[in-house]
């Protein structure tokens, strides 16, 4: 049961809200950077405080990326 009461995105809403690719979440899944939540059906879903992880993740990639060239 999860405590967070709220909207839950799937991962093409999550792909539009963090303007990142559909792989790109699923990669930084992968390499445990974000963790999603689960359906019955093992789809994924994202709550806000996962998708704020995201933005994040995003913007400190895009730093690193600007930093060395």
């Amino acid at each position: 049961m999860s405590l967070f009461i709220g909207k839950y995105y799937t991962i093409s809403e999550a792909s539009k809200y963090v303007n990142a690719d559909l792989s790109t979440l699923r990669r930084w899944e992968y390499e445990g950077r974000v963790k999603p939540l689960r359906t019955a059906g093992n789809q994924r879903c994202y709550t806000q405080p996962c998708l704020t992880a995201c933005i994040l993740i995003k913007s400190d990639t895009q730093r690193k990326q600007n930093f060395y060239g």
